[in-house]
């Protein structure tokens, strides 16, 4: 077994993951809800998807995910479909870890919301992050 030391690499991304979440306002509960459910998904959820996790009005998800998460996330295409998921690794980590026990009711909402669907039976309008990613 070799023990290797953390990357100068690696610590300068861990900062600059801190430094850019400490900028957002994340003690606000749909800031929380937004961006703790893009780190439970880990898949791609569009600003539709997203707003029916949040209950928010998708023009409002829209808003935060241009202006103040854009430096934050990355756009994935899949398809039609234009998914958010975090620009790098140690964002993610850094939500996760911050966001506690909101991420486990992002977990659990991600998981009522497919289950939602699996009743319907998949209709056409399934989200296809449920199709594909989840």
């Amino acid at each position: 077994v070799r023990r290797l030391s953390q990357s100068p690499h690696a610590q300068e991304s861990e900062r600059l993951a801190r430094s850019e979440l400490e900028r957002l306002n994340t003690e606000d509960e749909a800031a929380e809800m937004i961006l703790g459910i893009i780190a439970v998904a880990a898949g791609g959820l569009t600003e539709r998807d997203l707003a029916e996790l949040t209950d928010l009005p998708q023009h409002i998800v829209a808003r935060r995910l241009e202006r103040e998460f854009a430096r934050c996330l990355r756009i994935v295409v899949r398809g039609s479909d234009r998914g958010y998921v975090f620009d790098h690794s140690a964002l993610e980590y850094e939500v996760r870890r911050r966001l506690g026990e909101v991420i486990q009711r992002c977990q659990q909402r991600l998981h009522s919301w497919a289950e939602s669907y699996r009743v319907l039976g998949w209709p056409e309008s399934t989200p296809g992050y449920l199709l594909r990613s989840y």
